[in-house]
């Protein structure tokens, strides 16, 4: 694991024509993710993610969130997914704000990580359940 300071340091280790490289080998439009989801129709399908639609998705949460470089966001939910990816890490690098990741959601860990981390945002989801009464 690196922190800030110290991936910042290792692009000294890159040259320019190694970035340019690089740089050219890459197309915004190309798939970088695909995500399986049954959706509404219940069959699971394959769905192809660009750079494009993962960072603009990212920047439009980010945005609807009104997050900014002083926010701080809690995430409890896994990076794996798309609601920790997309949602969680890439809309907080878009704006510059810190990320506080809860390794495994426990509901008194995320509100005591809230509190003691002095989170401006908190991830997360609820279930709806239907009863016939």
């Amino acid at each position: 694991m690196y922190n800030w300071p110290d991936v910042i340091a290792a692009a000294d280790s890159v040259t320019e024509e190694e970035l340019d490289v690089r740089m050219a080998d890459l197309d915004a439009d190309e798939v970088i993710n695909m995500q399986y989801t049954s959706g509404t129709t219940g069959f699971p399908k394959g769905v192809m993610l660009t750079h494009r639609n993962i960072v603009n998705n990212a920047r439009n949460v980010a945005a609807c969130m009104e997050l900014t470089s002083t926010d701080r966001l809690c995430i409890p939910v896994p990076f794996f997914h798309c609601f920790g990816c997309v949602m969680g890490t890439i809309a907080s690098v878009s704006v510059g704000a810190t990320m506080v990741p809860v390794q495994e959601f426990q509901p008194l860990e995320v509100l005591q990580t809230v509190q003691d981390e002095k989170c401006t945002a908190l991830h997360g989801s609820y279930d709806v359940h239907c009863r016939n009464e």
